[in-house]
């Protein structure tokens, strides 16, 4: 195994232990579920949370520490409609988060 592919292993154990794929999945579905997200409940009910992806950042212009994005699809009816990320320190502290709706007609139903 190349110098890479340990690196990569270890960062990939790192979001496993930490458990950020269910930490983020629960973060969406929190923000679902709160008064700011403005769809109707029974949208609401049908909206799932696929994985899609972890990044790690460890230099960056706009913040001083190094922090792991887990993002999420949002899928309607097996339709891509949007993204949940979730953003955490190395040691799975979330600092922030999102949801975000790109499917403009569901966004202004």
């Amino acid at each position: 195994m190349s110098k890479n592919q340990k690196l990569v292993a270890q960062i990939s154990l790192v979001a496993d232990e930490l458990g950020l794929e269910s930490r983020a999945m629960d973060g969406a579905q929190f923000w679902v579920n709160s008064e700011d997200f403005d769809l109707e409940s029974e949208i609401k009910s049908r909206l799932k949370f696929e994985f899609d992806s972890h990044k790690l950042c460890f230099k960056s212009d706009t913040l001083e520490y190094p922090y792991i994005e887990t993002q999420l699809s949002v899928v309607l009816d097996d339709e891509e409609v949007g993204y949940y990320v979730l953003y955490s320190l190395l040691d799975g502290e979330a600092v922030d988060d999102a949801l975000v709706i790109t499917d403009e007609e569901l966004k202004y139903s």
